[in-house]
């Protein structure tokens, strides 16, 4: 009898090969049909109001909720929590001017590269960061950020939606006077509705 043995360099898997490492994980809690029901009536059926810690998937958070990298943890510690002109405001919008304005990564200063080798030449920080004016594009810099400021960095996306639907609206009534505005979206969630409401607008679902 004979046999006859394929030699073969390839080995196919069902599954891809890992491309990272997963370094922390959160325990999920054990919960039972009863005690998701006994919750669900006692914040009345609200999804925003059913405590995260008793999920075990959820469906509802849309940012922030996935596995960071070690580089991503590793930036935590070059944040800078000054109220003032902090390191982070300057590489924020010099990486604006980077990916806006600068035409190409071929041209990107690419300052956060300064705070990645923590750089500790003053006088560089002062010339590549701290002082350089900018005016006329996008981000102003400099002493032209405070006398025509054209960029504010707002600290929550429901506080910057505010500020954008509050001058949209303005705009808006200056060139339309007493003229109302709709505006379209395919589900809005209540807290955007609200607000749109506050501000004089009105939203509307297209399919409802």
């Amino acid at each position: 009898m004979e046999v006859s043995i394929i030699m073969s360099n390839e080995y196919p898997l069902n599954v891809p090969a890992p491309h990272h490492f997963t370094f922390a994980v959160r325990d999920i809690p054990d919960v039972t049909v009863e005690q998701r029901e006994r919750v669900l009536k006692a914040t009345h059926y609200n999804e925003f109001a059913f405590p995260a810690g008793m999920l075990t998937v959820d469906m509802l958070s849309d940012s922030g909720t996935t596995a960071m990298t070690n580089h991503q943890w590793a930036s935590l510690f070059l944040g800078d929590e000054a109220y003032g002109r902090n390191t982070g405001y300057y590489v924020l919008l010099d990486t604006f001017r980077d990916i806006f304005e600068r035409g190409g990564e071929k041209n990107w200063k690419k300052i956060l590269d300064l705070v990645r080798t923590d750089c500790r030449d003053v006088e560089t920080m002062m010339e590549k960061v701290y002082l350089p004016e900018y005016e006329g594009g996008l981000f102003n810099g400099g002493a032209a950020q405070m006398e025509r400021p054209n960029t504010f960095i707002i600290q929550q996306g429901r506080a910057a939606e505010s500020v954008l639907m509050e001058i949209v609206k303005k705009i808006l009534a200056a060139r339309h006077p007493g003229k109302v505005f709709t505006i379209p979206s395919e589900r809005p969630l209540r807290h955007h509705r609200g607000q749109h409401q506050a501000d004089g607008l009105h939203p509307q679902k297209p399919l409802s």
